[in-house]
């Protein structure tokens, strides 16, 4: 199609709206293809230069013979999204466009290539964390949101440096970045974030920056990461140096059998008569050992498609299993459940709300917590009034309008002050848990599978065989009793009807005295 252009007619033009010679915009007619081109017949602009109307963005393009070659060169935004760019008006497109025309007949190429070589050189950090961030989000498996957090902590430390090229940050410059944070500020870890996700954001430019240069035939262009000068200077602690500091900060606090399980445990349950649904979740996330986002997003298996399944963390009381999608090694991790949890996953049932697939239901109507915005079927901002059509739904995409328990903390300090304990943090249950494989004996790998970490070659769980689920379960059940029966009473609660209870807290009871002789004669 060729037309005279206007900036007017091309915001105009859409893929419902296709211009109509002759024919007033009201009465045109939408089109069935993914997009369409219009060819610009304005003496102003250069031969071949158009517009290519898509859904989502316009973007103008000039078309030109090269050495017996036609290039397609894109000029830049006309309207709608791309990236970060800004719309151009039509008069200034047209003069980039004749630009672009020069610098092919100079060089024989699309100069957009050409430009993409100075780029490598030219970056600034900036550009750097841009590519990176799509990288991440555009993988096979999308970062997750909280890596995605500590990637935009790294970035926001250094946010004055956006503009600077990377190539001129000198190794002096970040080295006292890093002790600005670390020693100044006192925040190590932070800081030792900062430069291992800085690091590997200028890998990665570098990286595509070779892939670049090898389908161009150049050398490639940025080779040198100056963040590396934190490895060369040893800047990072190592785990000996790690564990010392968490030890002078009392920053890692596994509960102990001996003093601090059991208070635990029993205010806990005290817990279930003020707030059931944190009660039982600080319970189960001590008995499973789970990380808090992994407990706090179960599902009721009966609630999920069998087709939806694999995509989503679940218990089944049937089954007495418990599966877990998408850990934070990436791999999926199915453990069973023992009797004592599966009595109390009984008792949440029972009270759970019908239709409601989570195990841990949010506290308020309006929470969308474990949920995600789509609408034509991609993630978009629920925020912005264009997207008012979309849907909440759960990650398989089952549609879902109430999201999951968010926050425990206030629950678990209030059962740590009741208990009498100084200092417990959510990832203190997991390291609980942990201690219960230890002092069971349990080898490392074993407990690597309990833990759902990845045992080998990058696996964190195989299929089993049916006498090696038998031993796991047997092992589940050992660790179990461990923990509950710091708490007798507890345990009594829980515990199925042909096991013993346990004397509680109270009881008389009568142990038996030594075999007394009888001085009478038989």
């Amino acid at each position: 199609m060729k037309l005279e252009l206007t900036n007017e007619l091309v915001q105009k033009m859409s893929l419902t709206k296709v211009p109509m010679l002759g024919a007033p915009f009201d009465d045109w007619l939408p089109t069935d293809k993914p997009n369409y081109l219009v060819y610009d017949t304005s003496r102003k602009a250069p031969p071949g230069f158009a517009v290519r109307v898509g859904a989502r963005a316009s973007v103008y393009l000039v078309e030109k013979m090269v050495r017996g070659k036609k290039l397609k060169i894109d000029v830049g935004l006309a309207k709608g999204k791309r990236g970060a760019e800004k719309e151009l008006h039509i008069d200034r497109a047209r003069d980039i466009a004749r630009d672009k025309i020069a610098a092919a007949l100079k060089h024989g190429t699309n100069p957009n290539r050409i430009a993409e070589e100075v780029e490598a050189s030219e970056l600034t950090l900036g550009m750097v964390w841009d590519f990176y961030i799509a990288d991440l989000k555009g993988r096979a498996r999308p970062i997750k949101k909280n890596s995605m957090d500590s990637v935009q902590k790294a970035r926001d430390k250094l946010a004055d440096w956006e503009d600077r090229k990377v190539r001129l940050i000198t190794g002096q410059e970040i080295l006292d970045r890093f002790d600005l944070h670390a020693k100044t500020k006192g925040h190590k870890t932070a800081a030792e974030a900062m430069g291992r996700w800085a690091t590997a954001a200028v890998n990665n430019a570098i990286q595509n920056e070779i892939h670049n240069a090898h389908a161009a035939g150049r050398p490639p262009t940025l080779a040198y990461n100056p963040f590396t000068i934190l490895i060369t200077k040893k800047k990072y602690r190592d785990r000996m140096q790690l564990e010392r500091d968490y030890k002078a900060k009392g920053v890692r606090n596994p509960l102990s059998f001996s003093t601090t399980v059991g208070p635990f445990i029993e205010q806990a349950w005290k817990y279930r008569k003020e707030n059931q649904r944190a009660a039982d979740f600080l319970l189960l996330d001590l008995l499973w050992g789970l990380r808090g986002d992994e407990c706090r997003s179960l599902k009721w298996r009966d609630e999920i498609p069998d087709d939806k399944a694999h995509l989503e963390r679940w218990v089944d009381l049937d089954k007495k299993v418990v599966y877990i999608h998408d850990g934070k090694n990436r791999g999926d991790h199915e453990f069973p459940i023992g009797p004592c949890a599966l009595a109390l996953l009984k008792l949440r049932k029972a009270d759970r709300r019908k239709g409601v697939p989570w195990l841990f239901e949010a506290k308020m109507p309006g929470s969308r917590k474990g949920l995600i915005f789509k609408k034509d079927g991609q993630e978009v901002d629920h925020a912005d009034p264009a997207n008012a059509e979309g849907e909440w739904f759960l990650p398989s995409g089952i549609p879902c309008e109430v999201g999951h328990y968010g926050d425990p903390s206030v629950a678990l300090a209030t059962v740590r002050e009741r208990a009498g304990i100084k200092a417990v943090r959510g990832h203190d249950l997991r390291r609980t848990f942990g201690a219960a494989c230890e002092k069971l004996g349990l080898a490392d790998r074993q407990v690597k599978r309990l833990l759902g970490h990845a045992v080998g070659g990058g696996e964190t769980l195989g299929r089993y065989t049916e006498p090696e689920w038998k031993d796991y379960v047997e092992r589940m059940v050992k660790i179990e009793q461990t923990i509950l029966r710091t708490a007798p009473a507890v345990y009594n609660a829980l515990r199925p009807a042909k096991e013993p209870a346990l004397p509680e807290a109270g009881d008389t009871v009568i142990q038996p005295g030594p075999v007394r002789k009888s001085r009478k004669k038989a």
